[in-house]
Order: C-alpha cells, then structure tokens, then sequence
C-alpha cells in the first residue's frame, strides 16, 4: 500500500520499497520544519546515521527537481521548503 502525504496543497503518493521508505522519512523531516526554517546537510547526516551523504543529497535533489523544496545555497549546502 502506499502512504499519502500532502505537501504543497497536493497529496503526493509515496511507495514503500527501499529507497522510497527513505524518501518518505525525509520528506516527513522537511514538513516538520517551519516554513521559513532552512535545513543543512549536515543536520540531515546526524539525522539518518548510517546513511551515506550521496544517498541523502540525490533524495534532496529529485525534491528539488519536483519543486517542494529548493536550495537556497551551495556551500555549506541547505534547502528551505517552496512555498511559491
């Protein structure tokens, strides 16, 4: 079954396998962020320990790509939520 969470007015259907699952715990970290609270990497490599950066950058990448976050800056990396 799929879990259905609703970021940005939409419901978005999350799958659970693999790397989904993962997807799903971010995506949960980044709503329980105020809007306007920006998230480091570094924050989110404490979070997921045990989770290798490449793996925690490229789910953050395919958000941004989908639009429900975007990175505010490259170095040191960190995204707030889209809200436009």
């Amino acid at each position: 079954m799929a879990e259905i969470i609703q970021i940005l007015d939409q419901d978005v259907a999350l799958f659970s396998k693999g790397k989904d699952i993962f997807k799903l715990k971010i995506m949960k970290y980044i709503v329980s962020k105020d809007q306007y609270e920006c998230f480091y990497m570094s924050d989110l490599i404490k979070k997921f320990k045990g989770k290798s950066r490449s793996k925690i950058y490229k789910v953050l990448r395919e958000l941004e790509d989908q639009g429900i976050i975007k990175k505010i800056k490259s170095y040191p990396v960190f995204w707030k939520r889209n809200y436009e």
